[in-house]
């Protein structure tokens, strides 16, 4: 059977070809008759499994971000009571975390364009997790660091939703 090779690599037959749904080279004809059809279906099957592991992975990821978004808003009251910070400071400390989260929206999803959503999604996890540690002692050290630290945390989450 005569198949043409579209710009994405898949196959799909000549009377196809022409159609809305794929951009087809017309140099690229090939004779398909003798590939196997267990060498397709385990390529097929190879290729399932990577798409499933790469959105377990997304969802993972998802799931450590809203973690690390919500972890503080939960634990800054008896935060603020050990440290002896007011409301304004409270508030202060939780808004940062957006700052930085609305900030590094746009630039997110440039370089998510320009060097590919899994290694942006992969170095922004990095990113807020190694600062979500360092939470800890940026809250015992002032009020100041523990503002940073939270907004670093948000340039990094604020890389996850463009990516």
């Amino acid at each position: 059977k005569n198949q043409r090779r579209c710009v994405r690599h898949c196959r799909v037959p000549a009377s196809q070809a022409g159609g809305n749904t794929h951009r087809v080279s017309e140099s690229a004809q090939e004779d398909t008759s003798n590939d196997s059809t267990i060498g397709n279906l385990s390529t097929f099957v190879q290729k399932e499994d990577e798409r499933w592991l790469l959105v377990s992975l997304v969802a993972a990821a998802y799931v450590v971000w809203t973690m690390c978004k919500v972890n503080l808003s939960i634990t800054v009251l008896p935060m603020s009571q050990e440290y002896g910070w007011d409301s304004s400071q409270v508030g202060l400390i939780q808004a940062a975390l957006y700052w930085g989260y609305g900030i590094s929206q746009v630039p997110g999803g440039f370089l998510a364009t320009r060097f590919g959503a899994k290694r942006v999604l992969l170095s922004a996890v990095v990113a807020w997790s190694l600062m979500t540690l360092l939470t800890p002692w940026a809250a015992a050290t002032s009020v100041d660091a523990l503002v940073v630290g939270r907004f670093l945390v948000g340039l990094g989450e604020g890389l996850a939703p463009p990516s």
